[in-house]
């Protein structure tokens, strides 16, 4: 096995945002991009709600602008449960990616890579991968006394493999699970309000395709999902907007920019 530093890969670049306020803030992320990888080819997100439920993706491509519309209806109605929803409409973002812009060089090795909108990237992503592997790379969270609670967190998040592929088949499982939840959210499984993360978790943990021909790569957490000044030697400095937002229903949320 030969491995390469993902800087090195040719890497399609993912992320939306959701509702007005937080453009700004996908904008942000997307320039540290640009500086640490300005060959990579993006598929950029804006998505709207309308009093219908519909939701609709502005969608920006290296191939010209396109427009998504999410499968399920989706109704704000204020509170944690809307970030809960949200949150879930990434698995949904990725399966599109995936299929559609997925292998940009080499149609029959897909990788691509999420970023959230709050987090700056402020180095190339270097760490190491076989680039003929099917692989899943995520910052890996423990828990501090409960090791049940340990899982993979999705603010930075790889997935490569082939196009239909046992990453494709995790990808689509989770998709299709956090779909379901958007319609039928049920209340938290964990003492936090968990998201999109916490459902791959439990699809890396139960899919057949977690066997041998399919690596998960459990990234430093410090490393790759950093948070603010405290993580100085941080890869990917995340604002934690779920932490800072979400749970506390504050609405002074993206901070401007040079707070960062």
């Amino acid at each position: 096995m030969r491995t390469r530093p993902l800087a090195q890969l040719t890497t399609v670049v993912t992320c939306f945002a959701f509702r007005e306020e937080y453009f700004p803030e996908l904008s942000g992320m997307i320039a540290t991009i640009k500086e640490c990888h300005p060959e990579w080819p993006m598929v950029i997100g804006r998505g709207t709600p309308r009093d219908d439920g519909v939701v609709t993706f502005a969608v920006e491509t290296h191939d010209g602008p396109e427009q998504w519309t999410l499968p399920v209806p989706f109704h704000l109605c204020g509170g944690e449960d809307d970030w809960r929803r949200i949150t879930r409409m990434k698995a949904w973002w990725l399966h599109e990616v995936w299929r559609r812009f997925g292998g940009p060089t080499r149609p029959a090795r897909h990788r691509i890579v999420w970023i959230d909108a709050d987090a700056r990237c402020k180095a190339p992503l270097a760490f190491e991968l076989d680039p003929e592997s099917e692989i899943i790379a995520g910052p890996w969270w423990r828990h501090p006394t409960d090791s049940a609670f340990d899982g993979i967190t999705t603010g930075l998040l790889l997935l490569q493999g082939s196009e239909h592929g046992p990453v494709a088949g995790v990808l689509e499982r989770w998709s299709q699970t956090c779909l379901e939840q958007i319609r039928n959210l049920g209340p938290p499984t964990v003492p936090w309000p968990e998201g999109d993360q916490e459902v791959l978790t439990k699809v890396l943990a139960k899919g057949p395709e977690m066997d041998a021909s399919l690596q998960l790569l459990k990234l430093d957490h410090d490393t790759y999902c950093g948070v603010g000044k405290a993580s100085p030697e941080a890869v990917i400095d995340h604002w934690m907007m779920s932490g800072k937002m979400a749970r506390r229903g504050r609405r002074d949320w993206p901070p401007p920019e040079h707070l960062r």
